[in-house]
């Protein structure tokens, strides 16, 4: 009867310890982007990674968020041409409303400075794309209402610009 318990005890360990490491979500994804770890990089929920840089302008903070979630819904994939550890960008903030009202960032560069370090030599899946996107990076791929962007080489221009509308 003691030794039964024991296999209990240790098959509970190994469980929690599975699971744990399983659910380890800033670890997965710190493993996907190593370029993060010098950022402030936080589990929201089961799903959720916010990556975080604050910049100060005119002396006063803004804090740039982009919130990543994993495509692991429960125990199946949320998009199936996404691998079940991949992150797509769900969601972006550019300082608080207020800051946003005054437009203090708008304009400076340093969000996509941001996003650009984010993505490093990568890139990254963007689910609702708006036109930022389009206009601010290259597409590799597109899907129905996600996109895979990576960095723009500076000197290739998108084809849009040179139209004269």
């Amino acid at each position: 009867m003691q030794s039964f318990r024991h296999v209990v005890y240790i098959f509970l360990y190994i469980y929690i310890y599975v699971y744990t490491i399983m659910t380890d979500l800033r670890g997965i994804f710190l493993q996907q982007f190593p370029q993060c770890k010098d950022m402030e990089v936080t589990q929201r929920n089961d799903r959720g990674i916010s990556v975080a840089r604050e910049v100060s302008i005119n002396g006063e903070e803004v804090k740039m968020v982009m919130v990543f979630t994993s495509n692991m819904w429960g125990r199946k994939k949320q998009f199936k041409f996404l691998q079940e550890n991949d992150f797509y960008v769900d969601g972006l903030y550019n300082g608080t409303s207020e800051q946003q009202v005054k437009e203090l960032n708008k304009g400076t560069g340093n969000f996509t400075k941001f996003i650009c370090d984010v993505i490093a030599d990568g890139s990254l899946y963007v689910r609702s794309p708006t036109l930022y996107w389009e206009k601010t990076f290259d597409i590799v791929n597109r899907w129905r209402n996600v996109i895979e962007v990576k960095k723009r080489l500076s000197h290739k221009k998108p084809w849009y610009i040179w139209l004269k509308i």
